[in-house]
């Protein structure tokens, strides 16, 4: 998982039980209503609460980096987005893909990964 630096003292404090207050005196971080450093947290973990992020955020498995670095995730301003280049190669390959399928319900799971030639989609039932 990647995360700025501030989204990382965030989550670290709150897993030791730290309250807002704390937060702000300890790091000079202030959190307020709707946080986007919070809810940037939460849409990276794919939760929507607090106590959700809490059991699933394990912060050995993080890595710390600037905003512009963290791969899959950007920032427009203070909203995070979720952008994947991709090449044309990969976009024809999943119109074959999808062109096959006719249950268009059923949820399919997109995995890029970083080969030796660049990146490649893979798609996961």
């Amino acid at each position: 998982m990647f995360l700025t630096e501030d989204e990382f003292i965030i989550l670290s404090a709150i897993k030791i039980g730290l309250n807002n207050t704390e937060i702000k005196e300890k790091f000079g971080i202030e959190l307020i209503k709707n946080d986007s450093r919070l809810n940037a947290s939460f849409q990276k973990y794919g939760v929507s609460s607090i106590n959700e992020l809490l059991q699933i955020a394990d912060l050995k498995k993080v890595e710390v980096l600037p905003k512009e670095k963290i791969p899959y995730y950007q920032y427009e301003g203070s909203e995070l987005v979720h952008k994947i280049k991709i090449c044309k190669n990969d976009a024809i390959n999943l119109i074959k893909f999808f062109k096959n399928v006719s249950d268009n319900t059923k949820e399919y799971e997109l995995i890029y990964r970083k080969n030796s030639n660049g990146f490649k989609i893979e798609i996961k039932n």
